[in-house]
């Protein structure tokens, strides 16, 4: 895949985020609890990814393949829940530019960790100065959205 259309996917990503913290805050809003919306959210994702599979003719992987991955490969779904819960808890209170740049922040930080380590068969990129300059302008602009 070309790098501007790895990009072009990532901005997409970042809209889609930032559109989805804020209509599942609606959505607890009508259900009643966020636990609830964060469920219906999940289950509508699962449901759009089962149908891209069928639709693309996608095979599902066997029962031995599945039951051969490591255990922490299993844990991606539930960061995902965790992720809608968490921000439609925060989005009613921080708004939903600051829940996306605290959240970006995160990934961020997180990121230059896996990156630097080679976390989960990345390919290492050590942290540099100016990484962390990079990093550290993503902070300033959380504190700039939060307060201006």
């Amino acid at each position: 895949m070309p790098d501007i259309l790895a990009a072009g996917f990532a901005l997409i990503g970042g809209i889609a985020i930032a559109l989805q913290v804020t209509i599942n805050a609606q959505l607890s809003r009508a259900v009643g609890h966020p636990l609830t919306a964060a469920l219906i959210s999940v289950g509508v994702s699962a449901v759009c990814m089962i149908g891209a599979l069928l639709v693309l003719r996608i095979p599902v992987p066997t029962r031995g393949t599945l039951a051969g991955l490591p255990p922490w490969l299993w844990t991606g779904g539930a960061l995902g829940a965790i992720y809608v819960t968490l921000s439609i808890l925060a989005v009613p209170r921080l708004g939903a530019a600051v829940l996306v740049a605290l959240a970006v922040t995160g990934q961020l930080a997180t990121a230059l960790v896996l990156d630097h380590v080679g976390g989960f068969g990345l390919a290492a990129h050590g942290i540099t100065l100016w990484r962390v300059v990079g990093a550290a302008f993503l902070v300033v602009g959380v504190i700039l959205i939060r307060f201006f």
